[in-house]
């Protein structure tokens, strides 16, 4: 093959991926105008989508920021919550259209559907979904310096979403012994957010997260700590007896402290 005949070669497969591509956008957005057109509020007054509403909302899904949160180190929305039509599936279902368009094209100088051809189809999907990604890491990392940039430790800490949570377990940590000590935290949500916050807050003591009911008696030892958080029904404190009272389990335990909608730290003792 002349070096004449590679040009027009790859000519024809820029221009079928061009012209694939820009059908394929237009033939996405001609389906989107539809689903809006016809899947809307039934009554008189709502009026048919016009094209700018239809930016306008697509603008909206690929431009949305989500703040970190406790799920980002393994989660990315990418979308608003409730969004139909996320910008993954867009750019998947745009892919395949050009594929397919590309594939119809009719040439006589090349294959229907290069692998070349796919994979810089896909390798422009995953670009464009990536940009977005990067963008929004961008901002993360923007707000992020805002809030710490030139702060101390302590400040850090102070300025954290969870602040007014620090100091709960600040007053929790002050009653507790200068060495770590072994700490049972009971929750209505064992696994939840603030349980694996307050562990955190409160390390390096040995607390153990994931109990919603009291251990049996034969699971504690003298010394330890049983911090409940509230609301918290299953778990009461018997001050006549003094004991923890439980649904199966009984303890000897003493109360230590408490704070007023968060919880109380009890310690067990000697008993039977």
């Amino acid at each position: 093959m002349t070096i004449s005949d590679r040009l027009t070669s790859f000519g024809s497969r820029a221009l079928g991926l061009v012209l694939s591509g820009v059908a394929a956008g237009l033939l996405l957005w001609l389906a989107l105008w539809i689903d809006a057109r016809f899947d809307r509020d039934p009554t008189p007054e709502a009026a048919v989508p016009s094209s700018a509403e239809i930016r306008t909302g697509l603008a909206h899904v690929w431009s949305h920021f989500e703040p970190w949160t406790g799920r980002s180190v393994n989660f990315h929305p990418g979308a608003p919550k409730d969004t139909r039509i996320t910008p993954v599936v867009l750019v998947a279902v745009w892919v395949g259209l050009s594929l397919l368009l590309f594939a119809v094209i009719p040439t006589r100088r090349r294959p229907r559907l290069p692998p070349s051809i796919i994979a810089l189809l896909i390798l422009s999907g995953w670009l464009i979904l990536d940009v977005r990604w990067q963008w929004e890491l961008w901002e993360r990392l923007s707000m992020t310096r805002d809030r710490y940039a030139g702060l101390s430790f302590e400040e850090r800490v102070r300025a954290a979403p969870d602040a007014k949570l620090v100091g709960l377990v600040q007053e929790i940590r002050e009653r507790l012994p200068s060495d770590p000590t072994r700490l049972l935290l009971l929750s209505a949500d064992p696994h939840g957010a603030l349980s694996y916050r307050t562990r955190y807050h409160l390390m390096p003591h040995r607390v153990h997260v994931g109990l919603s009911e009291l251990p049996a008696p034969t699971q504690v030892v003298p010394g330890d700590y049983v911090l409940v958080l509230l609301p918290l029904r299953s778990v009461r404190f018997d001050r006549a007896k003094g004991r923890l009272v439980g649904s199966d389990s009984e303890i000897p335990a003493e109360p230590i402290h408490a704070i007023p909608r968060f919880g109380t730290l009890y310690r067990i003792k000697e008993g039977s």
